[in-house]
């Protein structure tokens, strides 16, 4: 056969191709005689687009190399601007949320340590503030994904209105969520769906939801084998959709740190529900010994004696800061932990000074310990403290 046969003419950029070839090589676009090429042309006349279409453009959100799974579809509905809008909107969003978990970081910020930090519930804040983000932002992007407006995902109603419209092709059934039995066996079905159009397990999807919803919007799944994308450029896709890794980076960034602090301050699900723990005992008991110390250093500090006359600390004896709510009063007021009472004791000798603490929050509580004696295994359970006898003290 001549060659010159086997050479058809692009109908997109006119570039030479083979005839057996199933897109152009220069341009990406599809050679609709090609048999393989037959569901791909279903797709195209289904969706009433004409030639605003590529296969093998761009790359994979995380993966390297060219993506020859799908086909591309210019969208009209997420341009470079409504991009540009929803990457302000959720910077601000995860700005706010990020400030408001660090105010506990005001209460202790005259005795400011890594002990206080892991025990100010700054930690447990962060955690949840990355799986939110990773949660919302990701449903923004399924939109995306699905050529919908990423600000109708959080809208309630209208957002399971836009997805039965996509997924069963009338948006009328979302309605079914509003009657008590037939609402789960819709989400299932609707869920089921979703994740089968995006090429996932339909089962994991109803099962682990949020967690699938999160690994389809960041992943490189296409939706029926469809990429909505910007324009027609070779790196479509990772213009479209490369700007969204970074929310799911620092949605995870947060979310390790916020887990790596809980780590280290032992709060697992347990110490989560009951406010405390043996390290969170420890942390409070070193903040208290701070206090009172860099309030001695100030000259900050009054004592009365069991007459009620006032007495220099530096003079030699051993003197008490006691409290009924010693956390709010010594050191910091957890929002886990509900009750507490203990004291600071300071060993007076010649102008020096040695330091214990002695306090219960909840159920857990350290008896009377020194400073440098402090560690995790001097914590009891059920530990009542008794108000001390002698010179008592406040911090002025």
């Amino acid at each position: 056969m001549n060659n010159e046969e086997n050479v058809i003419y692009c109908s997109r950029c006119g570039s030479p191709m083979n005839a057996g070839s199933r897109y152009c090589m220069k341009c990406g676009n599809l050679n609709e005689n090609h048999p393989e090429n037959d569901k791909y042309s279903k797709i195209l006349k289904k969706t009433n687009k004409d030639n605003n279409y590529q296969i093998g453009s761009g790359k994979k959100l995380f993966d390297k190399g060219n993506n020859k799974s799908g086909v591309s579809f210019i969208t009209e509905k997420n341009t470079q601007s409504v991009r540009l809008k929803f990457i302000i909107f959720n910077v601000i969003v995860i700005a706010i949320l990020c400030g408001i978990s660090l105010v506990p970081l005001l209460s202790i910020i005259d005795s400011f340590s890594l002990d206080a930090v892991l025990q100010s519930g700054v930690c447990l804040n962060l955690f949840l503030v990355g799986l939110f983000s990773i949660f919302f932002v990701s449903m923004q992007i399924l939109f995306i994904k699905i050529n919908e407006y990423w600000w109708a995902s959080f809208i309630p109603f209208y957002n399971f209105y836009i997805l039965s419209k996509v997924v069963f092709n009338r948006g009328w059934l979302f309605i079914l969520m509003f009657i008590p039995g037939v609402n789960i066996i819709y989400m299932i079905v609707l869920y089921y769906v979703l994740g089968k159009a995006f090429h996932k397990s339909g089962i994991l999807t109803v099962i682990l939801g949020p967690i699938m919803i999160a690994i389809i919007a960041f992943g490189s799944s296409a939706y029926n084998g469809i990429y909505y994308v910007v324009d027609s450029s070779p790196n479509a896709l990772e213009k479209t959709y490369g700007s969204y890794r970074r929310f799911a980076e620092f949605s995870i960034f947060i979310l390790f740190i916020g887990g790596v602090g809980l780590f280290f301050s032992n709060n697992s699900l347990s110490t989560l529900t009951n406010g405390k723990d043996e390290l969170s005992i420890i942390g409070g008991a070193n903040i208290a010994i701070n206090n009172v110390k860099k309030a001695i250093m100030k000259d900050k500090v009054t004592c009365y004696d069991e007459n009620g006359i006032e007495v220099s600390i530096y003079t030699n004896g051993n003197y008490y800061f006691y409290s009924d709510d010693f956390l709010y009063d010594y050191s910091f007021k957890s929002n886990l932990i509900y009750t507490s009472n203990g004291y600071v004791k300071v060993v007076s000798n010649t102008g020096n000074f040695q330091y214990y603490v002695a306090y219960s929050a909840d159920e857990y509580g350290i008896p009377e310990t020194s400073k440098d004696e402090l560690s995790a295994d001097k914590v009891q359970k059920n530990l009542v403290i008794q108000k001390p006898n002698g010179i008592m003290c406040t911090i002025d």
